[in-house]
């Protein structure tokens, strides 16, 4: 999907399409918010962009955000029962966090993959041990699972997160190598969240991050039955 968007950056509802689909995934919601603002900079005026503006700031957390412009569509569009959902959604999720602690979730992303049109993996883990895999395959985004991982395997998984202390770590700047990818470890908690970006070399250096990601690799070809490849 991110080669059409690249073949068609001035097309609003490419860039909408593709934003909608990170963010109800909640899958790289920076990257989303980033496509989405660019779709309602080419059409100011189109209500659908601006829920999908909502739905993005929404997957990255930011509900004042997700609430300002879901009111913006309204505006346009005061009759529309969807987005009176969506307003609907964006206060709950306001609120909640306001007054409840969340339980922990990971999320992993990794670096294209070395198969003619694959691209990252991404890997999200929930307190309950519910494993989320997606993986972007030919310009779509594949979902796999969610998959209930055994309490062994859900325990092990969290313990390699917390060794990882990613709400601790630092990496000298540097720049990459030819054909070195990156990947991101981020961490939500009740105390607020973190996400680190790493090149895949030092992940290779680090014992705690080079554990995480094969534990995360094993449960891939488990589950998905297919070898990530994320090395």
């Amino acid at each position: 999907m991110d080669r059409v968007v690249a073949e068609q950056p001035e097309d609003p509802a490419a860039l909408n399409d593709f934003a909608w689909s990170l963010a109800t995934r909640k899958l790289r919601p920076d990257r989303a918010v980033e496509l989405a603002r660019r779709a309602q900079e080419l059409a100011p005026e189109d209500a659908n962009v601006m829920d999908t503006v909502a739905e993005a700031y929404y997957a990255a957390g930011d509900y004042d955000a997700a609430i300002e412009w879901e009111r913006e569509a309204l505006a346009r569009e005061p009759e529309n029962e969807f987005f009176l959902e969506q307003l609907a959604k964006f206060e709950a999720a306001a609120a909640a966090s306001e007054s409840v602690l969340y339980g922990r979730e990971f999320e992993f992303s990794s670096g294209a993959s070395p198969r003619e049109g694959y691209g990252p993996w991404y890997v999200r883990l929930d307190e309950a041990g519910r494993l989320a895999v997606f993986q972007e395959r030919g310009g779509q985004i594949a979902d796999f699972g969610p998959y209930d991982l055994t309490p062994e395997e859900a325990g092990a998984l969290w313990a390699l997160v917390e060794a990882a202390d990613i709400p601790h770590l630092s990496f000298a700047e540097r720049p990459g190598v030819p054909d070195e990818g990156r990947f991101t470890f981020a961490l939500e908690g009740e105390a607020g969240g973190r996400a680190v970006t790493v090149w895949v070399n030092d992940v290779r250096e680090h014992d705690a991050l080079a554990a995480l990601v094969n534990e995360i690799g094993g449960l891939i070809e488990k589950y998905v039955g297919e070898e990530p490849g994320l090395w």
